[in-house]
């Protein structure tokens, strides 16, 4: 961890480092936090601070300037970044949205919430989410969406009020500013008590239709966007998302007929979509400076899961656990007068996504939910640092066996998983033979091009165990184990085994 000193006094508050980027203000004072012992009512501090998530789909942890990419794709959250706590080497849990966001929800890993699939299912009621927490604390809560993802995962009512942009968004606004216009006046409507807005931006999903880093006598049509065509080829049915047609998947996800030129010009799409919602971000955040409601603001961004443009054999996010997809960005932005604010401070230990509930709850002073997997990511001011670094899991999403080259079984038993540390990740990918362990040194080979899991066995198998105590649902563990009779049964329905 370093303290952020290099990067000058300009980042030191957040008037200055707004200064720079929206216009010259100064911050209202604010009075401390008294946390107070007890009971959930009891509990809330005599401060009651508003909770904004801001949590744009698809974004890469490296694909934020602050995290020392070359494109200035972010600004406004550099400058929050920059006035907050950058947790730089965050990681998620898995590479499809209604597995990340249901742990962001909860502080659980998909095992410990259940929701082990894109739609598949709500996270259960009996599951402590911070909505309803939240709302025990008197909180005001509400989930906005382009669409209604946030409706789907969660059962009905564990938010006050869901926004998706339906019938409301005018002509000529994307689904993202439709939201950020209701969530303005969300958050700037005068109310008694504090307010959670969690917040699902389209972010930089496909398809990638920004141009802002396209170059003004740049001509779209010298290039192909085949990449910005077709469809996944799947539908939902009974028992999830299935294939409908799938030469359709193969085009999107695993045949890309593009060069490396074709492949820079998507890339610059999507840095275009990322900079598009930077900007949504950072007009949203000087409203509320300018409104006086930041000073009274606890602020999150993260993500759900990253993007990959073909440096391990695919496109788009699901089927892997690499670090294109399970790197992303986490900041966390504390007011004036909070006692736990550190302004300019990087964190390079490993953090994860269900970090982000814990850590709530600790900034607002109430209990941590009870059961989670995560825990607070702060440094209070009577604590020597920041955390140390915490092992990470992460699982695949759905991905099809005879289409993907690497699943060999079929359901939750033929997920990939990974266990990782700040050096070290182990892969795990389930097969008929037991399971293929591989193991990447983070630090020499970031890329995860190298696989050494034969020189350091003893690491592969500490971590194997690691793994076993999130998931060790349908795991071979060694290839002497024998299948269940609903693991034969199955790979027979698959044509596997007569």
């Amino acid at each position: 961890m370093s303290d952020g000193v290099g990067m000058g006094s300009a980042v030191r508050s957040l008037a200055v480092v707004l200064a720079l980027i929206f216009a010259a203000c100064q911050n209202a004072p604010s009075s401390d936090r008294v946390p107070v012992a007890g009971d959930m009512e009891s509990s809330v501090a005599t401060r009651h601070w508003n909770v904004l998530v801001l949590v744009p789909d698809t974004f890469r942890g490296d694909r934020i300037s602050v995290n020392g990419y070359e494109r200035k794709t972010t600004p406004y959250i550099d400058a929050i970044a920059g006035d907050g706590i950058n947790f730089r080497n965050a990681v998620t849990v898995a590479p499809r949205t209604w597995q990340s966001f249901s742990s962001i929800l909860t502080g659980l890993y998909p095992p410990g919430h259940g929701v082990r699939y894109i739609f598949g299912g709500k996270i259960p009621g009996a599951v402590p989410m911070i909505a309803p927490y939240l709302r025990e604390a008197g909180y005001a809560t509400a989930a906005f969406d382009p669409i209604n993802f946030l409706s789907g995962m969660t059962e009905q009512g564990a938010f006050d009020v869901y926004f998706t942009p339906g019938k409301s968004k005018k002509p000529g606004e994307t689904l993202d500013e439709a939201v950020m216009r209701e969530l303005e006046k969300f958050v700037l409507e005068k109310r008694e008590q504090p307010f959670l807005a969690f917040v699902r931006m389209s972010g930089a999903h496909w398809p990638y239709t920004d141009t802002s880093f396209l170059p003004e006598d740049h001509d779209c049509a010298d290039y192909p966007h085949t990449f910005n065509k077709g469809t996944y080829g799947t539908k939902l049915g009974k028992g999830g998302l299935q294939i409908r047609n799938e030469a359709a998947f193969r085009k999107m996800i695993w045949s890309p007929d593009e060069n490396e030129r074709t492949r820079q010009h998507r890339i610059a799409h999507y840095d275009s979509e990322v900079h598009r919602t930077d900007e949504m971000i950072g007009a949203l955040v000087e409203k509320m400076r300018q409104s006086g409601l930041l000073e009274d603001t606890i602020i999150v961004i993260t993500s759900d899961h990253g993007e990959s443009f073909g440096g391990h054999g695919y496109m788009q996010h699901g089927p892997r656990v690499d670090e294109s997809v399970m790197h992303v960005p986490l900041i966390l932005w504390l007011p004036e007068g909070h006692e736990d604010r550190r302004p300019g401070t990087i964190v390079d230990a490993q953090v994860r996504v269900i970090d982000v509930f814990p850590t709530l709850m600790d900034a607002i002073g109430l209990p941590p939910p009870p059961g989670a997997d995560g825990s607070s990511l702060l440094a209070h001011s009577d604590g020597p640092s920041f955390p140390a670094s915490r092992v990470a899991y992460g699982e695949t999403g759905r991905s099809f066996m005879g289409i993907d080259p690497e699943r060999h079984l079929a359901g939750v038993e033929g997920k990939h998983r990974m266990v990782r540390t700040d050096r070290w990740k182990m892969v795990y990918i389930p097969d008929l033979a037991g399971g293929q362990r591989r193991l990447f040194d983070l630090v020499a080979d970031p890329g995860e091009k190298k696989d050494v899991a034969d020189e350091h066995p003893g690491i592969v198998t500490e971590l194997f165990l690691e793994m076993q105590k999130v998931d060790g649902s349908g795991l071979d563990g060694g290839a002497d184990q024998p299948l269940s009779p609903s693991q034969i049964e199955r790979l027979r329905q698959l044509g596997y085994v007569q």
